[in-house]
């Protein structure tokens, strides 16, 4: 079984935002090119990159389960979804302008097949946005964050390393985690989600949902007291950043 985040399910209420806020950085490259979206999941990414002018875009992902609910869902005229491994990527996928992979590269044993097999789907010069956590603020935080399928979470060094056997990283970015509360709470105290302002923020979210109807796509915070936020990274976060997110060009 693969990890999933659902937009009926209640992690999409949590953790939703973060992937619509990564899929809106890629849509602002995607326009009139041709996109590869590696481990597309349920394929909702793949249908806003449509959405934001992308010329046509296949998802691929390993589950055959998940990409027939992708084709149920999403598919359409320029969207498509094939079950295929990221890190053997076949060749009758043809190839394309542009790749991304969002929260895909830690569940896979081996990332560096993974940068390889994009690499080789991409037309010369063609772009790789991807996105991971820092293992260093996950499996081996303080206080680990454990994902029994995560593989192989990266640090910094690691994913330059991986990526750039075979792609130029152009920028490098951070998913920020920043906080609304007052008498500066941390963002530490936010994740660790204590049990007093989750209470609250369940409480929130049951008073709004009548006046506030689930939808597609969200693009507000299920977390009343969170947001994320897309900024370069920083030398000093390299190592207390929660997620990378570079944008690579192929060599």
């Amino acid at each position: 079984m693969a990890e999933r985040i659902d937009y009926t399910g209640p992690d999409w209420y949590e953790y939703g935002y973060e992937h619509v806020q990564r899929y809106t950085l890629a849509g602002s490259h995607a326009s009139g090119l041709r996109v590869l979206d590696v481990g597309c999941g349920i394929g909702y990414g793949s249908f806003m990159l449509k959405q934001w002018g992308a010329a046509a875009v296949v998802g691929i992902d390993y589950s055959p389960e998940t990409v027939a609910q992708a084709n149920q869902t999403y598919a359409s005229e320029g969207v498509s979804f094939v079950t295929a491994d990221a890190q053997a990527l076949p060749d009758s996928l043809g190839m394309f302008d542009l790749a991304v992979s969002f929260e895909n590269i830690e569940h896979l044993p081996d990332p560096r097949s993974f940068v390889r097999s994009v690499a080789d789907r991409l037309k010369p010069g063609g772009m790789l946005i991807v996105s991971a956590p820092n293992k260093l603020q996950f499996s081996e935080a303080t206080v680990p964050v454990e994902n029994e399928f995560h593989h192989a979470e990266p640090e910094y060094e690691e994913l330059v390393d991986w990526l750039s056997q075979s792609f130029v990283i152009r920028s490098q970015f951070e998913q920020m985690m920043i906080d609304h509360l007052p008498y500066n709470f941390t963002t530490s105290f936010v994740q660790g989600r204590n049990a007093w302002t989750t209470k609250i923020s369940l409480l929130f979210q049951k008073l709004l949902k009548p006046i506030f109807p689930d939808r597609l796509p969200v693009v507000k915070s299920g977390h009343f007291f969170r947001r994320t936020e897309i900024v370069p990274l920083l030398p000093y976060r390299r190592r207390t950043c929660n997620t990378f997110v570079f944008v690579c060009v192929k060599k």
